[in-house]
C-alpha cells in the first residue's frame, strides 16, 4: 500500500512537472509572437505597398517629359549618308541633243544641324510647365504616402479596438458562466426554477456568437493591414498595445491656418495651376515667328572615287500666316485647363475645412463619450455587485443579474469604441491638415 501510495506521488509529481513546464513554454511561445507597433507598420507599407510602388513610376514618366522638353531647346545634329549601284550608261539629260551628263555618284553624306533660337517662346515654357508637372506629381505622390498611413493606422486603431472587444466579451462570457454556476446550485436546491437556467444558457450563446463575429473581423483586419504593409497574408504578425488614456489638446484655428501649407494635393493643384499657365504661354508661342540656326555639310563621291563636298551655314525665318486655327483653339484650350484647375482648386479648399472640422468635432465628441462610459463603468460595476448579492438573498430574479452584467458590457463596449473612435477621428485630422507624418517623427504635441 505504501510502495502505490509512493508510485500515485511520483506520478502526480511528474504530471505536475510537466504542466508548469507546458505552462512556462506555452507563455515563452506567447511573449516570443512576433509583433510590430504602428510606426513599423507604416514603415513597411511605405517601402512594400504595390500600389505605392506602381506610382512612383508616374514620376519617371513627368521626368522624361521634362528631359524632352529640355532637349527640343538643343536643336537637333543629323547624319543621312547614301550609296548607289548603278549602270554606267545611265544618264541624267537630254540624250537627244547630246545635253547630259552621266550618273555617276557611288555614295553621298551629309551632316545636318539645326538649333532653335527662337520660336515664340514656348519652347521655354514648354520646359518650365514639364518641370511644375513633375513637382506636382511628386506631391501628388506624397499625398497618396499620407493616405497609406492614414489607411494604416485607422486599421491599427480597429484591431485593437476589436481585440478589446473580445477581451470584454471573454471577461462576460466568464460572468455569465460562473452566474450559470450558481443557478445549477440553485435549481438543485429549490431556490431556483429551470427557466433561470436556460435563460443563462441564452445569454452565454448569445456572447459566444458575438465572440466568433468579433474574431471574424478580427482576421478581415488583420489581411488588410498586411495586404496595405506589403506583408504575407499567411504572418502572424500582431499589433503592439498603446497608451489608450492619452489625448491631446488641439487649436482648431492654428490646424485650418496650417492645413492649406502642409496638404500634399492643395500643393499638387498650386503647381498644376502653374503648369497650365506656362502651357497657355506655350499655346501663344506658336502664333509667333520662328527663327532657327542651320548648317550643313555635303559630301558626294563618284565612281572613280573623285570626291565633291559644300556647306551651308545661315538663318531660316519662319511665320504661319495661317494655320487652320488651331493655334487659337490651343491658346482657348489652355485658358479653358486653367479655369478647370482653378475650381479644383477652391472644391478642394473648401473639403479640407469640412474634413478638418468634422474630424475635430468627432474626437471632441469622443472625448466626452470616454469620460461618460468611465462613470457608467463604475456605475454598472457597483450595480452588478449589488445585484448579485441581491439574487444569493432571493430578493431579485436571476433576470435582474444578467441585465447588470449586459448593462457593463454595454458601458465597457462604449468605452472601448469612444476610445478608438478618438484616435481614429485624431488621424483623420491630422491627414486632413496634411501633418499626418506625426506618427512617423513621433513628435509630441504640447498643449496650446
Amino acid at each position: 500500500m505504501k510502495k502505490l501510495k509512493n508510485i500515485l506521488l511520483i506520478y502526480v509529481g511528474i504530471n505536475i512537472l510537466f504542466i508548469l513546464v507546458g505552462s512556462n513554454l506555452f507563455a515563452q511561445e506567447k511573449i516570443s509572437k512576433p509583433s510590430m507597433n504602428l510606426q513599423e507598420f507604416i514603415e513597411k507599407a511605405l517601402e512594400n505597398n504595390h500600389d505605392l510602388r506602381s506610382k512612383k513610376n508616374e514620376i519617371q514618366l513627368k521626368e522624361k517629359d521634362l528631359d524632352i522638353a529640355k532637349g527640343e531647346r538643343l536643336g537637333k545634329l543629323s547624319l543621312n549618308m547614301s550609296y548607289k549601284d548603278y549602270d554606267d550608261k545611265v544618264a541624267i539629260g537630254n540624250t537627244i541633243t547630246n545635253d547630259y551628263v552621266k550618273d555617276n555618284e557611288k555614295y553621298s553624306g551629309v551632316i545636318g544641324m539645326e538649333i532653335p533660337i527662337y520660336k515664340g517662346g514656348n519652347l521655354k515654357m514648354k520646359q518650365k510647365s514639364a518641370l511644375e508637372a513633375l513637382k506636382s506629381q511628386k506631391l501628388n505622390f506624397s499625398w497618396e504616402e499620407d493616405k497609406l498611413i492614414y489607411d494604416i493606422a485607422k486599421t491599427y486603431y480597429q484591431i485593437l479596438e476589436l481585440e478589446k472587444l473580445i477581451k470584454t466579451n471573454n471577461e462576460h462570457l466568464d460572468e455569465l458562466i460562473e452566474q450559470k454556476r450558481i443557478v445549477n446550485e440553485y435549481i438543485l436546491v429549490g431556490k431556483a426554477i429551470n427557466i433561470e437556467g436556460i435563460k443563462e444558457d441564452v445569454e452565454i450563446l448569445t456572447t459566444q456568437q458575438e465572440i466568433e463575429l468579433i474574431k471574424s473581423k478580427l482576421i478581415s483586419s488583420y489581411l488588410l493591414i498586411y495586404h496595405l504593409a506589403g506583408i504575407s497574408s499567411e504572418s502572424t504578425i500582431t499589433v503592439t498595445e498603446i497608451d489608450e488614456k492619452k489625448f491631446k489638446d488641439y487649436n482648431l484655428k492654428k490646424i485650418l491656418s496650417e492645413a492649406l501649407i502642409n496638404r500634399k494635393d492643395y500643393l499638387s493643384l498650386k503647381k498644376m495651376k502653374s503648369e497650365m499657365q506656362y502651357m497657355t504661354k506655350a499655346s501663344k508661342g506658336h502664333m509667333k515667328p520662328e527663327v532657327d540656326f542651320i548648317a550643313n555639310y555635303n559630301i558626294e563621291g563618284d565612281g572613280v572615287l573623285e570626291t565633291y563636298d559644300n556647306w551651308n551655314i545661315g538663318v531660316q525665318f519662319k511665320y504661319y500666316l495661317f494655320q487652320g486655327g488651331t493655334a487659337l483653339s490651343k491658346v482657348k484650350q489652355a485658358y479653358i485647363n486653367e479655369d478647370i484647375v482653378d475650381e479644383k482648386i477652391e472644391e478642394l479648399k473648401s473639403r479640407i475645412n469640412l474634413e478638418i472640422n468634422e474630424a475635430y468635432f468627432d474626437m471632441k465628441a469622443a472625448l466626452v463619450n470616454i469620460k461618460k462610459a468611465e462613470k457608467n463603468i463604475n456605475y454598472a460595476q457597483e450595480n452588478l455587485r449589488i445585484e448579485k448579492i441581491k439574487y444569493k438573498a432571493e430578493k431579485n430574479r436571476i433576470i435582474d443579474v444578467i441585465d447588470a452584467q449586459n448593462l457593463l458590457l454595454e458601458v465597457k463596449t462604449d468605452y472601448y469604441k469612444a476610445i478608438y473612435q478618438y484616435k481614429t477621428s485624431e488621424v483623420k485630422m491630422k491627414k486632413a491638415s496634411g501633418d499626418i507624418g506625426y506618427i512617423l517623427r513621433g513628435i509630441q504635441y504640447e498643449k496650446k
